[in-house]
Parts: C-alpha cells; structure tokens; sequence
C-alpha cells in the first residue's frame, strides 16, 4: 500500500478480494459516489492514513461493503456488496 492516493489518482488504494466467476455486470444505472468502504473481518484492516472515504471495522466473517450516494444496492457475492445508505 502506498499513502499518495490524494495526490497521485493513478495510485489509488486498493483491496483485493478472490471472487468466485460469476455473470457479467450489466450497468443500470448513474454510478453512486464511494462514501464509505465496511470491511467485516476478524481484525481491520492496516490501511494507511489517506485522504479518501472512510474505512469502519465490524468484526465478523470476511466481506467488503461499499457505501455509495445512489444508484442501487447489489449482492455482488457473499464476499462483496455494493449499499446505499437509508435516507
């Protein structure tokens, strides 16, 4: 991981999940703006200090949630999803 994302887009921080194969994305809409990444997991995540969305720990079984401003929500995997927060 590297810490310059804020000033270097093409560096952006990144996580990395194995997905099992699985239909292709179909597009369904405008995309939401990433307002918050929660990462469930037996400990956090060690992710430097940088200047994007925040990153919330639950403990639980390993999952990456996704919080965007609109758009719809998707069950990506069981792994993987992608919210919108109740308004």
């Amino acid at each position: 991981m590297h810490r310059d994302d804020e000033h270097r887009p093409g560096r952006p921080l990144v996580f990395v999940l194995d997905l099992p194969p699985r239909r292709p994305a179909v597009a369904t809409g405008p995309a939401g703006a990433l307002q918050c990444v929660h990462h469930v997991g037996p400990a956090a995540a060690d992710v430097p200090r940088y200047a994007g969305p925040r990153v919330v720990h639950r403990p639980g079984r390993h999952r990456l949630e996704l919080v965007v401003d609109a758009g719809r929500p998707v069950e990506v995997s069981d792994l993987l999803a992608i919210h919108i927060p109740d308004v």
